[in-house]
């Protein structure tokens, strides 16, 4: 049930950064409750939830401050949310396929002359989608 909301979470986080450029502190701070809420139910250790919200924040929160407005905040509090529900295991794989996969299209995209290098790009979809593969992936692990 709390996977449900994780995943509704970031796919709305991803729609509102698509469309708006905008991702709420609301959603950040319910994501961050769900996690609590796994913690209380025994089903995250806290010191993984802390490893994962690290694992996933600083390394945007550092780009960041070396080049100013290559990561927007919001993407910022969204990966670290989502790194703290994951745990530092799953946080890891999820930054690293959001990352890829971020790479990866924008370049598709400008050697195809879609974008131009350099063009702000919304970040959040792809946090969605590495945030509920590792998520699956987490599930499928633990099932087996």
């Amino acid at each position: 049930m709390l996977g449900a909301a994780f995943a509704a979470l970031l796919l709305f986080a991803a729609y509102r950064d698509s469309n708006a450029k905008e991702i709420s502190n609301l959603i950040c701070a319910v994501i961050c409750i769900t996690a609590i809420i796994r913690i209380l139910w025994g089903g995250l250790p806290p010191d993984s939830a802390i490893g994962g919200l690290l694992v996933a924040g600083l390394p945007l929160f550092m780009n960041q401050q070396i080049k100013k407005g290559s990561v927007g905040g919001g993407d910022i509090k969204l990966s670290a949310a989502a790194g703290m529900f994951l745990g530092i295991e799953a946080a890891t794989a999820m930054l690293i396929m959001s990352c890829l996969a971020f790479y990866s299209i924008s370049y598709v995209l400008q050697r195809k002359g879609k974008i131009k290098a350099g063009t702000a790009s919304a970040f959040a979809p792809y946090i969605a989608a590495g945030g509920i593969v590792a998520f699956s992936l987490m599930l499928l692990k633990m099932g087996g």
